[in-house]
């Protein structure tokens, strides 16, 4: 059932959306807000698990994977973070458009 989630729905999702933020299509650009959090947390989620398997001894753990798989998670969760920063924090840019002063 996992695999059918993963490759029949999320995975065509993120390449049918990839593709619209690659032309500018303004429908793209909300999705792409779920698409990138759903990775970063599953990223997150691995990582987590392999310093876990890495910590209790699993025969199975490998420092190179855990440390690539928690430096990839890093790297899009600083890319979520700017993609994120001006419509939650009330950056400027957003101020100004939302008091109609901009």
């Amino acid at each position: 059932m996992v695999k059918f989630y993963d490759l029949g729905i999320v995975v065509p999702a993120a390449l049918t959306v990839g593709v619209g933020l690659i032309r500018r299509q303004v429908w793209a650009r909300k999705p792409a807000y779920a698409i990138l959090g759903a990775y970063v947390l599953i990223g997150w989620s691995v990582a987590g698990m392999g310093w876990s398997m890495l910590i209790s001894g699993d025969p199975d753990a490998s420092v190179v994977t855990v440390a690539a798989v928690t430096a990839i998670a890093c790297a899009g969760a600083v890319f979520a973070y700017f993609l994120y920063r001006p419509s939650v924090s009330g950056h400027r840019k957003c101020r100004r458009h939302r008091s109609g002063r901009g």
